[in-house]
């Protein structure tokens, strides 16, 4: 590992756990009333209420992977990685706005801030103004905000507090998130290998 892939991978992912995030994604669509989310999900209020915590945790990390994985895009110097990047940028957002949804559906008030990789899309511009673009250091830092996701999605599957609703819908996304994130993974060990061989 390179001096500066220390020090990128320390700057934008240590950063994240220190600063608040600027990324955003409002919620314009219904809401239910806590009366009307009863009854349609069968649930009490204190079940309603774990679910609406811990699925804004998970609609905070879908969009700050999404902004990450466009400020990704724009250092990366290969047009083809780009569009992976974009594609992924967009799902993760297309994953946030679906989270919401669920939040509002349960009389919860749906997350619009980023939280849990917070800072990274800003240090990585910061990277970016530095050195340029940099196809490697994009793709290793999306691979790891992958991983992070990935985790806190099975560990959001190991909550007894989570209903069994909420973790039905985890289920069924994981798959697709998981292969996405090896995806990531095939570029970002090609791009190694061909460095190691040049």
């Amino acid at each position: 590992m390179t001096s500066l892939t220390r020090f990128t991978t320390g700057f934008v992912l240590g950063g994240s756990l220190l600063l608040a995030s600027c990324s955003s994604l409002d919620y314009q669509g219904p809401k239910n009333r806590p009366e009307q989310a009863s009854a349609v999900t069968g649930m009490n209020a204190e079940q309603r209420g774990a679910d609406v915590k811990e699925l804004n945790k998970l609609v905070s990390i879908f969009i700050d992977s999404g902004e990450l994985y466009k400020d990704a895009a724009k250092m990366t110097n290969t047009p083809s990685h780009a569009a992976v990047l974009n594609r992924l940028s967009d799902s993760r957002m297309a994953r946030a706005k679906e989270g919401q949804r669920r939040v509002a559906a349960l009389g919860g008030d749906p997350a619009t801030k980023g939280e849990a990789l917070g800072v990274g899309h800003m240090a990585l511009m910061k990277v970016r103004e530095a050195v340029g673009n940099d196809t490697k250091i994009a793709m290793d830092e999306t691979l790891r905000g992958e991983d992070y996701v990935v985790d806190q999605i099975e560990k959001h599957l190991e909550d007894p507090e989570i209903s069994s609703m909420s973790q039905n819908w985890l289920t069924q996304i994981l798959p697709e998130i998981k292969s996405e994130r090896d995806e990531i993974k095939a570029l970002d060990e090609a791009i190694k290998a061909r460095n190691k061989a040049g």
